[in-house]
């Protein structure tokens, strides 16, 4: 039977842990974050990845809302918030 691996301890911030319910979360060393926009943004201005321009950023901002769209319409299917045949709003969802 394997181990499991083990994790160095650390502490959190206990306001932080409340949030925790919230995923995804990141944590990098000091950083402690939650909602995987400001995660992505925080780990795309790590990484130099992030918008510079005016064009770049409202391309970044579209994106950013197109992606968030289809992750609600993908949850909403995925827990029955849509109402009707399931199985027909699903094929409905990847055709529009």
């Amino acid at each position: 039977m394997e181990a499991w691996p083990s994790f160095p301890y650390r502490t959190i911030d206990i306001n932080f842990c409340k949030l925790i319910r919230q995923l995804p979360y990141l944590i990098d060393g000091d950083v402690q974050l939650t909602q995987s926009s400001a995660i992505i943004r925080y780990l795309a201005r790590k990484h130099g990845l992030d918008a510079k321009s005016e064009s770049q950023i409202r391309d970044q901002d579209r994106l950013e809302n197109v992606l968030h769209h289809l992750v609600v319409g993908m949850a909403m299917l995925s827990f029955g918030y849509v109402a009707g045949d399931a199985e027909e709003n699903k094929k409905q969802f990847v055709t529009d």
